[in-house]
């Protein structure tokens, strides 16, 4: 049963399967949990990583629509302005 919780948390984590069937090689080498704890920490930081970087990608994003969104904002409010005149 600690096993398949254990399983079910990489999966939660965002491990691939290649990457939980290289926990399973390096375990079944030696038989204990702490051999692969090294590749895992190895493994987690690639995929926090990963997450940093689509986060930063993100968040460019949402600026250039924000500023976008700013631009368009000012030409309506032009176009009213010279409707008024």
């Amino acid at each position: 049963m600690r096993r398949i919780k254990f399983i079910l948390k990489l999966k939660e984590l965002g491990l691939t399967l290649k990457e939980m069937l290289e926990l399973a090689d390096i375990y079944n080498q030696h038989k204990q949990s702490i051999t692969i704890m090294p590749k895992l920490i190895e493994i987690l930081d690639d995929h926090i990583d990963k997450i940093d970087s689509r986060i930063s990608k993100l968040a460019s994003l949402r600026n250039d629509i924000v500023e976008y969104r700013k631009r368009i904002l000012s030409i309506i409010e032009q176009n009213k302005n010279e409707q008024n005149k």
